[in-house]
């Protein structure tokens, strides 16, 4: 399976981010793993405590700057 994303901004359409993710349909948590590690380390995210302290802890661990 192939899943291609681009995120833009509504405001004046620019991409602000893209990827494409190769994956087994059986092993869809990895790929969600993978893909939302690459958008926030291509946004350059930074989340609040707040935001944190409501992860899953492998999210936690993986925002942590």
């Amino acid at each position: 399976m192939r899943i291609s994303m681009n995120l833009e901004d509504v405001a004046d359409g620019k991409r602000l981010w893209s990827g494409e993710f190769d994956g087994v349909v059986g092993d869809l948590f990895t790929l969600e793993d993978q893909i939302y590690a690459q958008l926030v380390s291509g946004l350059s995210v930074n989340p609040t405590n707040d935001e944190l302290a409501t992860a899953e802890p492998a999210d936690r661990q993986r925002c942590r700057v």
